[in-house]
């Protein structure tokens, strides 16, 4: 069990990145495409070599999402807060 949730959160903080970069990316860019993809290969090899079977893949996939999602709201509240400091300038 603490195996399990371990890799669910090492998934999620795969994709806290990769949600960053592809908030600023053009929507079906190449960019885009790869931030979504990118971790998708890691953490095949990371659930391989943990030794977990197939069944936890759909709780992979909701950790995946949860990490680009809240990467991508990272990114709008970093845009926010930048665009308040040139404001105050």
């Amino acid at each position: 069990m603490e195996l399990t949730l371990f890799l669910l959160f090492i998934v999620f903080l795969i994709n806290l990145p990769c949600g960053y970069l592809r908030r600023q990316s053009e929507k079906f860019s190449g960019k885009w495409f790869f931030c979504i993809h990118l971790p998708i290969p890691i953490i095949f090899m990371l659930r391989i070599e943990v030794g977990l079977n197939y069944t936890i893949i759909p709780l992979l996939v909701v950790s995946s999402f949860i990490g680009q999602i809240i990467g991508g709201i990272f990114f709008s509240i970093n845009q926010c807060l930048q665009n308040i400091q040139q404001k105050k300038l």
